[in-house]
């Protein structure tokens, strides 16, 4: 009787175990397809993750819900452009990670947060967001994470024109650079440092900040040619080391930079950045009194805008588009959603094929 009744209490701890376990399972592969879904069908992988919302409040795996709410602001703010609502969605999404104590999940979602407010411009509480990014970083040592949210505490004091203050946060990470950390990211951040200092010699007119610019983009384009990097990486280096050079009127070396980056920058159409090495080139060339080919790139320049800018309409019109054709899709999301209650019938009635086992076995 004793041990009957034993079986008995197991199978009431072991039943609702088995519950929740599919039900997180379900989770777990509806999410895994959502993921699938947002290059392809963005649209759709938004559906997903709002009806996962929905369904998996109850659900103790609670981290699931943080991250989509966290893939939310990602994907609707490319979609919309809508900054209050990425850092609505972003909130959300932290109180949930600081509800289940995930720090990895906390110090992702105050840098994703204090993103969002330099978007807004609203620097100073930006930087109380990547400053606790920044010590949860260093805490779980999340190499990534640690370096990008220094570089975000540093930008925002350049921002706040505190470049002094900027320097100070660059200069300890160089000292503490994690040494698990990528060469890209190294990379990236003596580009970064460069700029830093470029902004300090903006500030000063002094020719040693201007100097040191060009040292630390010198040790970026370096790495990047050396490691064969990203040619994004590169031709910020290659950018920052033309500017720095026309700080210091060595109007060759920065014309030979210049150069360098459009033809990188053409390769790839990345047109804003090119758009910006056009504008600073005309000024170059205006300095060294070459009206021809000032008169050239301005003209280069001022042709690439008006793309731009039509670039930007046309975007516009393309989200009006998508927003017409939703309507169109909402048979498709009614499919998917059929889809979810179905695994979720399908898991149903595993449990109870999982019962009957169970309750045979405790009858043997």
């Amino acid at each position: 009787m004793l041990k009957f009744l034993l079986n008995i209490i197991c199978v009431c701890w072991f039943i609702p175990l088995i519950a929740q376990n599919s039900d997180t399972i379900v989770l777990r592969n509806l999410f895994s397809r959502a993921d699938r879904l947002e290059k392809t069908f963005p649209d759709s992988a938004i559906y997903f993750y709002e009806k996962l919302i929905g369904v998996s409040k109850n659900n103790p795996n609670q981290k699931i819900v943080g991250m989509c709410f966290d893939r939310l602001s990602i994907m609707t703010f490319a979609r919309d452009n809508d900054v209050k609502k990425r850092f609505d969605l972003n909130l959300k999404a932290l109180k949930i990670f600081e509800a289940i104590k995930d720090s990895g999940g906390i110090a992702q979602i105050n840098e994703n947060i204090g993103v969002s407010l330099v978007e807004q411009r609203r620097y100073r509480e930006a930087i109380k967001y990547h400053f606790m990014a920044l010590q949860y970083s260093s805490r779980k040592k999340l190499t990534g994470l640690l370096i990008s949210s220094t570089m975000s505490i540093a930008d925002c004091y350049s921002s706040l024109r505190k470049v002094d203050s900027a320097i100070y946060f660059m200069k300890r990470l160089e000292i503490n650079f994690p040494q698990d950390a990528s060469k890209s990211s190294l990379a990236v951040f003596y580009s970064n440092l460069g700029n830093t200092y470029y902004n300090l010699g903006e500030v000063t007119k002094n020719k040693n900040d201007y100097l040191n610019s060009i040292s630390y983009a010198t040790k970026s384009k370096n790495i990047c040619i050396e490691y064969k990097l990203d040619d994004d990486d590169l031709a910020y280096a290659v950018g920052l080391l033309a500017v720095g050079y026309l700080s210091l009127n060595d109007f060759d070396a920065s014309e030979k930079n210049y150069i360098e980056a459009i033809k990188i920058y053409q390769r790839k159409n990345m047109h804003f950045e090119l758009n910006q090495m056009y504008s600073e080139i005309t000024q170059l060339y205006i300095k060294m009194g070459e009206k021809n080919k000032s008169y050239s790139y301005f003209f280069k320049y001022d042709s690439l805008s008006k793309l731009i800018y039509s670039e930007e309409n046309i975007n516009s019109v393309s989200s009006m588009k998508t927003q017409f054709e939703t309507e169109k899709k909402e048979s498709q999301n009614k499919l998917l959603q059929a889809e979810i209650e179905l695994s979720g019938k399908t898991i149903k009635q595993q449990r109870i094929v999982t019962y009957i086992i169970i309750g045979g076995l405790l009858m043997t």
